[in-house]
């Protein structure tokens, strides 16, 4: 089945996973789990904690 043009879906934007770790981060902070002066936990256990790549973590920190 393919989907036409008067269909009531959209295509699903897929992310990369960093972009899902930048979210995370963001949500903390919004949500105030991380406050100014804490410290992330480091970059190992992080990409455990939200089962993506070092290579993620470290992606999204540098655009964070």
């Amino acid at each position: 089945m393919s989907i036409t043009a008067d269909s009531p879906f959209k295509p699903v934007a897929r992310r990369r996973a960093f972009e899902d770790v930048i979210v995370q981060v963001e949500a903390a902070i919004a949500e105030g789990r991380l406050g100014p002066g804490d410290r992330l936990p480091p970059e190992r256990e992080l990409a455990a904690q939200l089962q993506v790549s070092r290579a993620s973590v470290r992606d999204a920190l540098r655009v964070l």
